[in-house]
């Protein structure tokens, strides 16, 4: 419910002895956005939500929901298992790709659209650099934008992430105006229709971000 801000008031309107509410982030080290000195924020809303670009939380998430149907339906708690488990095994592998492919690299540092791979960089030892904040569509100040500038030709950067569903403007322009090409990483916010028809979903978006970060990290 820090993310999806109208759970608090759902809670409000249903009966939760009938209602079971599974908390898919049960026992995961949740990270902060950042250091707020906004007294009316909460502690929640100052905690980063995308837990499921690591592929290694995700494998929490599932089994927490398995858990949580289990003990809300125990008679079908057998069918709940057998479920989860076939989907747990291509995390897993997926997982095992991932940190494969980023282990040895000795190049780790990449530049995305907006701050949405901190827990993909903090499980699989990666170092995620933000052009905006946790939105897409947060405003860059000139500043930032000429400190990234500097960054990118420092570092040799050849790649810079954008995202399809989201105005990827700022990104498009630092990456011409610093002479570098752009590629497409997928915060999975959202599929859209045509995606889905397409048969995408969350493993090959995960294996196409995959094959993205692997021009830069090497």
């Amino acid at each position: 419910d820090y993310f999806e801000t109208w759970i608090p008031q759902a809670k409000k309107n249903i009966d939760l002895k009938r209602t079971e509410v599974i908390k898919a982030t049960k026992g995961i080290k949740l990270m902060h956005r950042f250091l707020s000195q906004d007294k009316s924020e909460t502690h929640q809303e100052a905690l980063d939500p995308h837990t499921w670009l690591s592929p290694k939380l995700a494998i929490k998430e599932v089994a927490n929901i398995r858990d949580g149907l289990s003990k809300k339906f125990p008679d079908q708690k057998v069918l709940f298992h057998k479920n989860a488990q076939k989907y747990l095994q291509k995390l897993k592998r997926l997982d095992d790709d991932y940190q494969t492919t980023f282990r040895n690299a000795t190049y780790k540092k990449f530049i995305t659209q907006h701050k949405a791979f901190s827990y993909l960089a903090r499980d699989y030892g990666l170092k995620q650099i933000a052009i905006a904040g946790f939105s897409p569509e947060e405003e860059v100040s000139p500043s930032h934008l000429a400190k990234l500038k500097k960054y990118v030709k420092k570092e040799g950067l050849k790649i810079i992430y954008f995202e399809k569903t989201a105005s990827s403007k700022v990104a498009q322009t630092l990456a011409e105006e610093v002479g570098v090409k752009t590629a497409v990483l997928n915060p999975l916010e959202g599929l859209t229709k045509r995606e889905q028809k397409e048969g995408k979903d969350y493993f090959s978006v995960m294996e196409e971000n995959l094959k993205a970060l692997k021009l830069t990290i090497k």
